[in-house]
């Protein structure tokens, strides 16, 4: 399933999905991506890619198609974020809770709290 930038309600992207977006902005109201499901970011033109998420997040899925923190971005108002893969984009969460499970981790975290659980690494990629 393909997205085009654009406004959208709660998205779930459920186990054995793979939902792509193109570059440009997507503004949501929340966003999961459930253990077993895949969200492939990026397009030809190599533009970045927001997502702007209302309330929480909660990505446990595969994510794929960019290279590198800055081509991804992820901002959210909400209370709760939750990073059970791999990450590499950058995040912005003033207001929540985030909690990082993943062994490394690429990018920049802006959170009101963090909590990175046994044996995390998070890198800030230099451009």
């Amino acid at each position: 399933m393909a997205l085009t930038p654009g406004v959208y309600g709660d998205i779930i992207v459920n186990s054995g999905t793979k939902l792509i977006l193109e570059s440009g902005q997507y503004f949501v109201k929340s966003f999961s991506l459930q253990s077993g499901a895949e969200l492939y970011v990026g397009s030809i033109k190599k533009e970045r890619t927001d997502l702007f998420c209302k309330g929480n997040i909660d990505i446990r899925g595969k994510l794929s198609g960019f290279k590198r923190s800055n081509d991804f971005g992820i901002f959210t108002y909400g209370q709760s974020v939750v990073l059970n893969t791999g990450m590499k984009f950058d995040l912005v969460a003033p207001n929540a809770l985030v909690e990082v499970y993943d062994t490394y981790n690429y990018g920049q975290i802006v959170a009101k709290n963090l909590i990175a659980h046994q044996g995390n690494v998070i890198i800030k990629e230099l451009k």
